[in-house]
């Protein structure tokens, strides 16, 4: 069903910062792929975001879009500020955990493996419509992404209905309800454990890998397409206190959105650095 909204646009005070990663702030490794994990530019995010679970570029604005845990809104911000441009009603209160743009609309996932689709054609009207796929009882997503090379929907589930990490594959067309496949995360190459509870994930336009993120277990890997897992790194916690968002601008810089957690809601941003031969 397509269901009209109304959104305002309110002004909002708050206080943003930019400061690079110290020494004291260093991470248990440095590198993961292109990118060193101890050199970083940290935004302090707005109060209105401190939930903040889900990022994703919006390439015709060439801002971040986010959403929380809770609000039915996408907010639009400056990646370089923290200051939020826009935002955008598209629902009612929910456990909204991931946001990626695809087939002309921007797909926002819920904990329980159904989507909203939200397209707003003008600034006064939002369309929504609700994808419910048919994805594995008992588990629960908060990672999701679109392949464009494979036209699949991804999901990466949080609590899994196995004893396994496994990721779902569905057709992007809610005429087309069943999922695609399921395949199991491939760690044999590490010779390490076979969960990963993952909270966000996004394929980086550099290499092509899938890199996901955790907060749960504080480590982010890379992937490729298929699941074989290629690399896994630990997170410094004084760093990632709870990172739930993650994504890639075009040039490939890195954005992780970490959510409050006692303090204040951050966007850490990391430029690729390939390393020297």
């Amino acid at each position: 069903m397509i269901k009209q909204y109304l959104y305002a646009l309110p002004i909002c005070c708050f206080l943003a910062c930019t400061a690079n990663g110290s020494k004291k702030n260093k991470p248990a490794t440095n590198r993961l792929g292109v990118y060193n994990l101890q050199q970083y530019q940290k935004v302090v995010l707005p109060q209105e975001l401190d939930e903040i679970s889900g990022i994703a570029w919006d390439s015709s604005t060439h801002q971040l879009a986010a959403i929380n845990d809770e609000e039915g809104k996408l907010f639009f911000f400056d990646a370089a500020t923290g200051t939020v441009q826009q935002r955008v009603k598209f629902g009612r209160k929910g456990d909204y955990e991931e946001v990626f743009f695809a087939k002309g609309c921007w797909w926002i996932l819920r904990s329980d493996g159904t989507f909203e689709r939200c397209i707003y054609p003008s600034v006064t009207d939002t369309l929504l419509t609700t994808f419910a796929p048919l994805v594995p009882d008992q588990a629960e997503y908060e990672a999701a992404w679109y392949d464009p090379a494979a036209d699949r929907i991804w999901l990466l589930c949080k609590k899994c209905g196995s004893k396994k990490a496994e990721m779902t594959g569905i057709e992007p067309y809610p005429g087309k309800t069943s999922a695609v496949t399921v395949i199991a995360l491939d760690f044999s190459h590490l010779q390490t454990h076979k969960k990963f509870p993952a909270s966000a994930a996004a394929i980086n336009p550099l290499d092509g890998f899938v890199y996901a993120i955790s907060s749960t277990d504080k480590k982010i890997l890379r992937m490729s397409a298929n699941g074989v897992v290629v690399d896994l790194q630990p997170l410094d916690p004084a760093v990632f206190k709870q990172p739930e968002g993650l994504c890639f601008a075009p040039d490939g810089t890195l954005y992780i959105s970490n959510e409050a957690a006692g303090g204040n809601a951050n966007l850490l941003i990391f430029k690729p650095q390939p390393q020297q031969p």
